[in-house]
Formats: C-alpha cells, structure tokens, sequence
C-alpha cells in the first residue's frame, strides 16, 4: 500500500484531483443505486438514519484522535439547525430516488450549485453579476428539460401534473434548496468555528434526530438489507472524503467540473441494476444544467485569482 501511495503521490496534483473526484462520484454513484434497492422495503427517513450513523461511526476515531476536548462549542442551537437542514436534504433526495429515474434525480440534484450561487448573492452579498445570472437562468431551464412539468397536461390543469414524476422532482428540487442553505451557512459559520468542529456537531447532533423521525417509519432491516444500508453509509462516506481530498489537492476549476460525471456513473449502474436508460431530455437537461455549473465554477476560480 506504501508503495501505490507514493506512486500515486508522483502525478501531478490536478491529475491526482481529477481521479480523487472520479472516484467520489461513482461511489455516490454506488450509494444511489442502493438506496433506489433498499427504498422499496424501508422509508426514506430510516434510509437517511443509517446513512448517517454509519458516517458517524466511521469518522468518530478521527475526532477521538484529535480530541474532544477541541470539540467544545457555544453554538449548539445553531448546530441544531444545521443538523436539521441535512436530514431533511438527504430525506427530500432519498425520496425523490424512489420515485424518479435515477439518473434524472442525479441530474436535478446538480441544481444545487445553481442554489448556491443565489443564496450567495442574497445572503453573503457576492457580486450579482449578469453573466452570474445567466448561468442561473441556464441551470434552471435544464431542470425544466428533465422535468417536463405537465408535458401531457394542460397548464391550467394543476392537478393533473402531480404525477409521480414531478412529485419526485419536487422532493429533489426541495433538497437542493435545503442542502444549498446547509452550504451557504456552512461558509457564514466557517469564519469563526473550525472546519472539524463544524463537521463534528453537525454529524453527533443529525444522526439521533433522524432516528428520532425514523422511529415513526421504522421496519427492521433483514441482515441483507443491514449489509446495503452499512455500504450505504461507507460508499456516501467514502464519496465524501474523496471529494474533499480532491478539492484540497487540486485546482477547484478543474476537479469540480468532475464530480458531474456521477451522472455518467449514475446512469450506466441504473441501466445494469433497473434497466433504466434515460430519455434524450435527461440527457439534454442534464448538460445544461452541468454547464451552469461549470460556468459558475470558473466564474468563482476567476473571482479569487482576480
């Protein structure tokens, strides 16, 4: 292992980046083809239970590490709070992925970049650019595409267009803006708490009010379902990491641009498991929403070199 580590410690950064993201997004890619397995017998609440205590038990040894005394906090109720967003993001998108194709639910949920991006010109003051905007615009009309709100139905006949489909979309869309707020805050409180202590709460404080929620939904797993749930949560963890090692070794211009090819993943998995192949508005709401995303990525890279 010694030996790969230094090898791989040969390539360059961003190459090294690049491949650290390509691995974080078919992990998640792995993570949502699961929780699509296990979400026909378990509730999307119980789902996000184990998902996060699964998490919490893999990186406790690393707050035990650096002791928890560092990890004393003032800010318990805005912890709280933070806590809540997350479970509710990952109880929204897990309950979209039930109901919508994969790879069109991956594809929406790249809409919270484009939430970012807002939220960070109302509540951080960013600048509010046109170009900013644009790509805003851009974004959200690829949702539209993937969406097809009322494609076979009257506009004026809102009832109708509650289907499936854009219920699950609606739930997807309700966990963009929600994990959108979770990352705006996450900069605000960044200034004054540190990065581990942030991560430390947040994770002790969401896993027990999601069990708290669960308890209303609870089945017990059988032990296969117990062994999806666990690579539930060690595939999001380890998703996780990768991603943040792939920010932190490489450019951020040329790694983000990468974790969009969990749609790739995401979609290739769906077809082997389901049988699901997308529809060429996926695909074409898909890119559009990608090149938002990347328009808004190299937009930031420029604002902090300029």
């Amino acid at each position: 292992m010694s030996d790969i580590a230094a090898a791989f410690g040969q390539i360059p950064a961003n190459l090294r980046g690049i491949l650290l993201m390509l691995l974080s997004a078919l992990m998640y890619a792995f993570m949502i083809v699961i929780v699509r397995l296990v979400s026909a017998d378990i509730h999307p609440a119980e789902i996000v239970f184990f998902r996060l205590f699964g998490g919490l038990v893999v990186m406790l040894p690393a707050f035990w590490a650096g002791g928890l005394k560092s990890m004393k906090t003032t800010h318990y109720g805005r912890y709280t709070y933070r806590a809540a967003l997350q479970g509710g993001a990952m109880v929204c998108y897990y309950a979209g992925l039930a109901i919508l194709p994969l790879a069109a639910g991956v594809s929406l949920y790249q809409l919270t970049s484009i939430f970012i991006s807002v939220l960070a010109i109302v509540f951080l003051r960013e600048p509010s650019r046109w170009q900013r905007w644009l790509a805003v615009l851009l974004g959200i009309s690829g949702a539209l595409v993937v969406i097809q709100p009322c494609a076979e139905a009257p506009w004026v006949a809102i009832g109708s267009c509650l289907d499936g489909w854009n219920i699950g979309a609606l739930f997807v869309v309700t966990s963009c803006a929600l994990y959108a707020t979770y990352q705006v805050d996450a900069k605000v409180l960044s200034r004054t708490e540190p990065v581990n202590l942030i991560v430390f709460w947040t994770m002790v404080l969401s896993a027990p009010m999601a069990l708290a929620v669960a308890v209303f939904f609870w089945t017990w797993p059988t032990p296969m379902q117990l062994v999806w749930l666990f690579l539930i949560g060690a595939t999001g963890t380890l998703g996780n990491w990768a991603m943040t090692q792939a920010y932190k070794i490489g450019e951020m211009t040329v790694t983000a641009p990468v974790a969009y090819s969990q749609i790739v993943w995401t979609a290739a998995l769906a077809w082997a498991v389901f049988d699901q192949y997308p529809t060429h508005w996926t695909w074409i709401g898909a890119a559009m929403i990608v090149t938002a995303g990347i328009l808004l990525t190299q937009m930031e890279g420029k604002k902090k070199t300029g």
